[in-house]
């Protein structure tokens, strides 16, 4: 069943993507699985094998590496954010050097279930670190099936013991209705839209007009 089917069937849900916000919720909280993961995923090498078995090798070089696998190329998801855990990063590249007789075999089928493994169990983890290591141009992947749906990790498990943060979510959202308020009022209100950026920003000059706006011209 697709999202916009189970939409139509839930009562008082809007549109299908509030059933993939709450599958985004689950997955990573790791509450539900995408049976994709139970399926074999195709691995194809970009690097040379020489290349794979430097980086694969116990060395201390792997400090100088793991920033710029983490965040991408030139760190291209900016200051402080990652694509995959550095701890994964290492023991998923080896995994794939072994597997591969060091690089020597360029396509490689393997079970998701096994890469996830190598990055401690998670199969979010896995496709991050397997998306870092595409990214870094080391590799090509894709997952080799193409029916998905998902599955609860563990079925029997009351729904008020889910490991999910509500407490988090809910002042998440609070915080993006308010900011979602904040601009309906500045879309509809009559002043000065310059005031009105300057108010949000702390500062307060009264009745005053800025004479170039929209409702000030």
């Amino acid at each position: 069943m697709t999202p916009a089917r189970f939409a139509d069937r839930v009562a008082g849900m809007k549109s299908d993507r509030e059933v993939y916000s709450a599958l985004r919720i689950l997955s990573d909280a790791e509450a539900i699985e995408d049976t994709r993961t139970r399926r074999d995923c195709v691995v194809r090498w970009i690097a040379s094998p020489e290349q794979v078995q430097e980086l694969a090798a116990d060395g201390n070089g792997r400090e100088a590496h793991t920033g710029r696998l983490a965040r991408g190329p030139e760190g291209q998801l900016g200051e402080g954010s990652t694509l995959a855990e550095p701890s994964h990063l290492w023991p998923v590249l080896a995994g794939l050097a072994r597997a591969s007789a060091g690089g020597e075999r360029r396509l490689l089928r393997l079970s998701r279930r096994e890469v996830a493994r190598w990055a401690g169990g998670s199969f979010a983890a896995a496709r991050r670190t397997l998306d870092a290591l595409q990214l870094a141009g080391l590799l090509g992947w894709r997952d080799d099936g193409e029916r998905s749906g998902y599955v609860p990790v563990q079925p029997d498990l009351p729904i008020s013991e889910l490991p999910v943060d509500w407490e988090r979510l809910a002042s998440r959202r609070g915080l993006e209705l308010r900011k979602l308020r904040r601009m309906e009022r500045y879309a509809y209100q009559g002043g000065c839209r310059r005031r009105y950026l300057l108010r949000y920003f702390g500062e307060d000059f009264g009745r005053w007009r800025c004479g170039g706006c929209d409702r000030c011209a």
